[in-house]
């Protein structure tokens, strides 16, 4: 398990406090000539000793230590190498000599504590080693790391630099920038940077920029740092990978924590493993706190990338009167296989009373043969994990997860992008996610893919999602899209799909999932638009329940076909639209196969660039079972000559067909006449049905319908090439009141023609 960063300030305490061990020997900058500063020079060593793996050796007092192979073919050795410490600066360089030491080796390292008060404490320091063939640090490596006691500054910068070395062996922790502020102001700055080598293996931690502050009154610490691995064949990360952590805690005063932008960067590498969880960006703070992180993990292979425990971006939290902001990313690219086997966690914050949280994530994985997550997987979160009616906090949450260019991609848990989960009254928290897949061969995600999700009993939360799926195939057990809970909730959610295909156990998309409590106020939207796509569910749900602050649910379907197997409910609140770009089924117009459909709702058509002919028929709807008909309709009337009928089991198929047809013509037999009138007049003010005479789609058999047959009476098209039949329509027989609603009727229409003239 990693040290906690307190543990750490105390163990400095005691060896401060206890003293230095026997037989140590440290650097003599006040030698003359040629030797002066060269690391085999007996003289440049106070006592006149090189020192050996026995032996510790410290570099301060502005000294500068040379080893150079030209001059000595031996190995720089130490049992403990400091560079730099207590407030003095110091320089190791070794040009093609291999530094081997038995314990740590620390740069720019810098401690107090409260036996030796003083003011303030400064370290810098900086390794250089070039053309060796090993660098072996036996214990951890320190790198700008700073610890402070009571009412005490700490400075600590470190740098320290690897070329061209072949095997890299760290044996414990590796901290690049460290603070750590006990009452007081810690300030730490480090770098990293290794190139050109066979392996790196670190036995422990790597950490960096990291800063932990406890404020009694007041506290305060910042901490900076980056490491960059080049050009280096094996990476092998034995323990936590974190990397912009800052924690603010305090117990009567203010503490802030304060991260500011670190990276970890690998380019041109090989493989690498990571046995421990990831962290990157996270912020934590307690009672009247300010915590803050930004980090990036850019990772660029040619071989595997496995991360063996969870991966965190983008976190924050924080308690009462407290404000925490996380911002982290990761981009990994090329290779052969990533594995993560743990959760992954993008843009995550919680707040708690009167506080403020705010976490980042972004995690982008491209190039890859393939990806596996083995656990859950949440992109933009909330949460609020304690019940108050006084003002509650307010926790943003933005999490992003592309993944391209992959052959195939699994997530083995759940899968959540937009997530809602907050137990307190109060202000809105909002947790916004979006998950692109682009060229994936097969991406499998997960148990089940929640999209802008409220979980129960939570009030106040947005939570948002939206899925973009291109060129890939992707499978998904159970998909739901903008659903929410209570009456203070509100889901959003949408999935697009542009020439790709789906396959899903069952889709619900706009819901009101509380079905038996308290209704919403708030509306839940959720949408699925497919793009010369396909589309294959057991059961489709859209807009299940309306409430007060509404439920709508939208389905698009440009080019695609949707096959439903068992049940496909379309309630009051859904829509269905139609694109429609020529007469091939699926291919040029959307279109749904279903085993049951039950309808409702409004369909709305959507003719794109194509002015269908007269008698083209578009099934929209085929079912082995149909129930109920769709509420509404729009953007049937193509134009004024040419109109899509909806036709209920057409010719014994049963669904819905649009038939391309004359306006006003009730019974579609191609001529508009006294026949189509009499329809209008048995249904007047009665029906809302093109073959009851509504002629406009408004609902309502009207004087607005007389007018649209009045526009198109004795107009005609040649008959269809079979009659069309449409549910229970029959034609009255002609009566004379009937005779008599005709004349007048035709002789108002040569009066208008004429006055035309």
């Amino acid at each position: 398990m990693p040290t906690h960063p307190f543990c750490k300030w105390a163990c400095a305490i005691i060896v401060v406090a206890t003293g230095v061990v026997a037989n140590a020997a440290s650097w003599n900058d006040t030698g003359t000539g040629a030797s002066a500063g060269e690391w085999f020079n007996p003289f440049s060593w106070t006592p006149t000793i090189v020192p050996d793996l026995t032996i510790n050796a410290d570099i301060n007092n502005g000294g500068e230590a040379l080893a150079d192979a030209a001059t000595a073919p031996a190995d720089v050795q130490a049992n403990l190498l400091e560079v730099g410490t207590n407030s003095f600066t110091g320089t190791l360089t070794s040009l093609g000599v291999n530094v081997v030491t038995a314990g740590a080796l620390n740069v720019g390292q810098a401690f107090n504590s409260f036996l030796i008060p003083i003011p303030s404490t400064e370290g810098s320091g900086t390794v250089t080693v070039s053309d060796a063939a090993l660098v072996d640090i036996g214990g951890s490596l320190n790198i700008g790391k700073t610890h402070t006691s009571d009412f005490t500054t700490a400075m600590g910068n470190g740098a320290v630099v690897f070329e061209r070395v072949d095997s890299v062996v760290l044996g414990s922790s590796v901290d690049v920038g460290e603070a750590v502020a006990n009452t007081g102001v810690a300030n730490g700055r480090g770098s990293l940077r290794i190139s050109d080598a066979t392996s790196l293996f670190i036995d422990n931690d790597l950490d960096v920029g990291e800063a932990f502050a406890d404020g009694d009154p007041d506290t305060s610490a910042t901490s900076q740092g980056s490491a960059n691995f080049e050009r280096v064949a094996v990476i092998t990360i034995d323990g936590d990978l974190e990397i912009g952590l800052s924690t603010a805690r305090e117990s009567g005063g203010l503490s802030t924590a304060t991260v500011l932008p670190s990276s970890v960067t690998i380019t041109e590498g090989g493989n690498m493993s990571v046995r421990r969880k990831t962290r990157i960006g996270h912020a934590t703070t307690t009672n009247t706190s300010e915590a803050s992180a930004q980090a990036t993990l850019t990772v660029e292979l040619t071989g595997s990338l496995e991360f063996q425990d969870d991966i965190e971006i983008g976190l924050s939290s924080t308690q009462i009167t407290s404000q925490a902001n996380a911002i982290g990313s990761a981009t990994l690219s090329g290779g052969t296989d990533l594995t993560v086997d743990g959760e992954i966690t993008v843009g995550h914050a919680v707040a708690g009373i009167q506080s403020e949280s705010t976490g980042t994530g972004t995690f982008i994985v491209q190039q890859f043969d393939s990806l596996l997550i083995t656990d859950d997987m949440t992109i933009g979160r909330v949460d609020s994990t304690l019940f108050s009616f006084q003002t509650a906090g307010v926790a943003q949450a933005t999490g992003n997860f592309w993944i391209s260019d992959i052959q195939q991609a699994t997530v083995q848990g759940e899968v959540q992008v937009g997530f809602g989960n907050n137990d307190k009254l109060g202000e809105l928290s909002t947790a916004k996610g979006s998950i692109r897949i682009k060229n994936v061969g097969l991406a499998e995600m997960g148990t089940e893919l929640r999209v802008g999700y409220v979980r129960p009993n939570t009030f106040s939360v947005i939570a948002q999602g939206k899925v973009d799926i291109e060129n890939s195939h992707v499978v998904a057990p159970v998909i739901e899209i903008g659903v929410g809970f209570n009456r203070q909730s509100q889901a959003r959610g949408e999935v697009s799909l542009t020439d790709s295909s789906l396959v899903a156990g069952t889709i619900t998309v706009g819901r009101d999932g509380d079905t038996t409590g308290i209704a919403a106020i708030l509306p839940h939207e959720g949408s699925l638009t497919l793009h010369n796509s396909t589309l294959e569910t057991d059961f489709l749900t859209v807009a299940d329940r309306v409430s007060p602050g509404g439920v709508s649910g939208h389905v698009q379907l440009l080019r695609s076909l949707v096959t439903v197997n068992d049940t496909m409910l379309l309630y009051e609140g859904s829509g269905l639209a139609i694109g429609i770009e020529g007469t091939q089924r699926g291919d040029q117009y959307g279109a749904i196969d279903a085993g049951t459909a039950q309808l409702g709702g409004l369909l709305h058509a959507v003719p794109l660039n194509f002015v269908p002919s007269y008698w083209d028929e578009f099934e929209v709807i085929t079912a082995a079972t149909r129930v109920g008909e769709f509420d509404e309709f729009a953007g049937l009337l193509v134009n004024q000559n040419l109109t899509l009928v909806p036709v209920y089991d057409h010719n014994g198929s049963i669904g819905l067909t649009l038939v391309a047809a004359l306006p006003g013509d009730a019974n579609l037999d191609g001529t508009v006449n006294g026949l189509d009138l009499l329809a209008w007049q048995a249904n007047l003010f009665t029906g809302d049905k093109w073959w009851q005479g509504d002629y406009n789609f408004d609902g309502t058999v009207n004087g607005l319908d007389l007018l649209i047959w009045q526009d198109h009476l004795f107009e005609s098209v040649p008959s269809p090439a079979s009659p069309v039949t449409q549910g229970d329509f029959t034609v009255p027989e002609p009566g004379s009141l009937w005779l008599l609603g005709v004349s007048v009727v035709l002789a108002g229409q040569r009066n208008r023609r004429v006055a035309a003239v």
